[in-house]
């Protein structure tokens, strides 16, 4: 569904009579609230985390200033170039003069919100490039001509009958009547259609999840696996972001990694958590000869400068959009541009203006009930509703708002004055309520309540006293007080300092491989104890054998034991079957597998194959990632004058839920993912 009224309230109405619009959106409250419900629960430092990751990102901000330039020396000793653009016009520019200066005429593209802020495909396809969204959401919704619905989900508003006519006009070399029934036969034809593209792209570019100071790395962190072959697959890649993404450490970038998935999608961690450092070293097997990184610098020190500066905090999860009631109803469309929801409202107007050039002086600040729950769940900590009640104060002060709102502020503004009015004022509007609960016939044909009861909705409920007579004691103390909960303040402390980790990151020994292997399965990469070489080797093979597949496996030259069964392919192919690699690490924490490109690795191996083999020993399962870094490169790895170019935490086979939120194994990365855990024969 594409509105384009320019005034939000004719989008809203009409998303509210958009009945297939209305069954897609039902989703979101069984879908993400309930993951993200389930997945705090199971993590008690969850809270604690919140705040760590909120006081950092406050403080990444005001260090600004000494973060960038570090940034940029240890991102261009990498290898990488980093333009700092002054707005979107420039940023635009600096992407086509590098894909000009290249040649470049097919570029796959990983999703990033920067990018659609800045409107860079109409840019790209205006200079003759082809640009394909890679992500199946935006895919989906590319292949439309709309704008994203939600900024995780982007295809959130559609059904399947709906996803399967487009595919069915897009995909035109395909038979017509082949069957689209399913979210995933849906996934399996756009990864067959999407590998090609994979394949012949001349450039990729993708956005940043977070910008890491002290390495000058770029963190990505996804599910399908297309963000990965994007930034590994081409000769050329280009990473787009505002320089608000920019953390101190690896330790702050991996906490964002912690908070992220939990907040958006209900994951303890997303399939893929990647860091990308520079261009493909000279003795690296694969990865891009070029990295340019384009910056958002002078528009977000502008906004930095502003009354909406805390907006720069969010970590674009996507939570206040889930548990907004008014998000819930109409979707994202009716916010009318790029960002939705309440920190749509919010960034939106901060980054287009309050007159938003003719796009966004429709009164969409008005979308917003101020009811909290976006604060409750926000991992950045952003008041929304204060910024948003800032929105509308501007609107009214420069005559943005209609005259009935002017006079409702003016109103409230004077009773706010009078404390004695304002109770009044509200005791007798509760009286009111109470009085056309009762007779629903009269509500309905009051103009300012005809809509809301024509959709068969009930008033609220009056309570037996307002806020303010509670507040000002009148029946408080028998019901044991009225304090509001006081917020607790951030902690701090000591970024480097292990005590602050969840305690399931601080397991060792047995207890880190049963809660590794534990997690692993429950992230569906089955783990298979081995104590010999043969014993994996069968393994393999019978894997191979249950899917179908050709007992072929592209295999790291250290694991030459696969020779016989199944065969070992000599040199990495595409189409491989399958391929063998050993882990660094495994992170008992969330049953993660670290692996980083290398000579002999080469990380298409790692993305591109049906079935991934990782071979883990033992002593390499550790309790979290800090300390999986450590097992793999040592204490002080972030420091080394050069790190590979692609580290990856992987956690299971790629999914997607861009189709009706259902879950779909196998999008771009392998389908499949089976841990060979050697254990050696005296523990055996």
């Amino acid at each position: 569904m594409s509105i384009r009224s320019e005034n939000f309230r004719a989008r809203a109405v009409a998303a509210l009579k958009d009945a297939q619009l209305q069954q897609a959106l039902a989703n979101v409250p069984t879908g993400f609230i309930a993951k993200r419900r389930k997945a705090v629960a199971r993590l008690p430092e969850f809270a604690a985390l919140v705040r760590r990751v909120s006081a950092m990102r406050r403080r990444a901000l005001a260090a600004l200033d000494t973060l960038l330039p570090r940034f940029v020396e240890k991102a261009q000793a990498a290898g990488a170039k980093v333009h700092l653009a002054a707005d979107a016009e420039e940023a635009r520019a600096i992407i086509i003069g590098i894909l000009r200066e290249r040649g470049a005429r097919l570029v796959v593209k990983g999703k990033s919100m920067t990018a659609e802020e800045i409107r860079l495909n109409p840019a790209l396809e205006a200079a003759g490039v082809e640009v394909v969204e890679t992500d199946l959401g935006e895919y989906i919704i590319q292949l439309r001509e709309e704008a994203p619905s939600h900024i995780v989900a982007p295809a959130i508003h559609l059904k399947i009958d709906q996803i399967a006519d487009d595919f069915r006009r897009a995909h035109g070399g395909l038979p017509a009547q082949r069957p689209l029934l399913t979210a995933e036969a849906l996934a399996a034809e756009a990864r067959a259609v999407l590998r090609e593209k994979f394949l012949a792209a001349d450039a990729g570019i993708t956005g940043a999840n977070a910008l890491i100071a002290e390495s000058g790395s770029a963190m990505l962190v996804t599910n399908e696996g297309n963000g990965d072959l994007c930034a590994t697959n081409p000769k050329l890649h280009i990473v787009v972001a505002g320089v608000e993404k920019l953390v101190p450490d690896w330790r702050s970038a991996l906490d964002v990694a912690r908070v992220l998935p939990r907040s958006a999608t209900g994951q303890e961690i997303t399939v893929y958590a990647t860091f990308h450092t520079g261009a493909r070293r000279a003795e690296e097997a694969d990865g891009p000869e070029e990295t340019h990184i384009v910056l958002l610098a002078g528009s977000r020190k502008r906004l930095l400068a502003g009354p909406f500066a805390e907006m720069l905090t969010c970590i674009r999860c996507g939570a206040c959009l889930n548990h907004c009631p008014v998000y819930q109803l109409t979707g994202g469309h009716a916010y009318g541009r790029v960002y939705s929801g309440p920190m749509g409202i919010v960034l939106g107007r901060a980054v287009f203006g309050l007159d938003g050039g003719g796009m966004l002086a429709d009164g969409v600040e008005q979308a917003c009930t101020l009811c909290n729950r976006c604060v409750e769940v926000c991992p950045a900590g952003i008041d929304l509703p204060a910024l948003i009640r800032r929105w509308r104060a501007q609107a009214v002060a420069t005559g943005m708002a209609g005259a009935l709102a002017r006079a409702g502020q003016k109103l409230h503004a004077a009773l706010a004055a009078r404390p004695k009015w304002y109770r009044r004022a509200a005791a007798a509007g509760a009286r009111v309520l109470r009085a056309l609960r009762k007779r629903p016939g009269l509500a309905r044909r009051l103009p300012g309540l005809r809509d809301w009861t024509a959709a068969e909705r009930a008033l609220p409920k009056a309570m037996g006293a307002t806020f303010l007579e509670r507040h000002a004691g009148k029946i408080c103390q028998s019901e044991g007080g009225c304090a509001l909960p006081a917020h607790a303040p951030p902690q701090t402390g000591n970024a480097t300092d292990d005590e602050f980790l969840p305690a399931r990151a601080r397991v060792a020994g047995v207890a880190a491989v049963e809660r590794f292997v534990a997690f692993s399965t429950e992230a569906d990469a089955p783990v298979h104890r081995v104590a010999s070489p043969e014993e994996a080797a069968d393994a393999m093979a019978r894997v191979l054998g249950e899917a179908g597949l050709e007992r072929k496996v592209f295999a790291h030259p250290a694991l030459t034991w696969t020779a016989e069964k199944p065969a070992r392919l000599q040199s990495f192919s595409p189409d491989a079957p399958a391929a063998l690699m050993p882990a660094l690490a495994g992170v008992a924490e969330t049953g993660t597998l670290l692996f980083a490109s290398g000579p002999d690795v080469p990380a298409r191996a790692l993305l591109l194959p049906e079935v991934l083999f990782a071979w883990l020993e033992e002593d390499a399962i550790v309790g979290g990632y800090e300390a999986a870094l450590r097992h793999a490169f040592g204490t002080a790895f972030h420091d080394a004058p050069v790190l590979p170019r692609s580290i990856l935490f992987v956690t299971g086979p790629s999914r997607t839920a861009d189709v009706e939120q259902t879950l779909v194994l196998g999008a771009h990365g392998p389908r499949a993912v089976h841990v060979l855990l050697h254990v050696p024969p005296t523990k055996t």
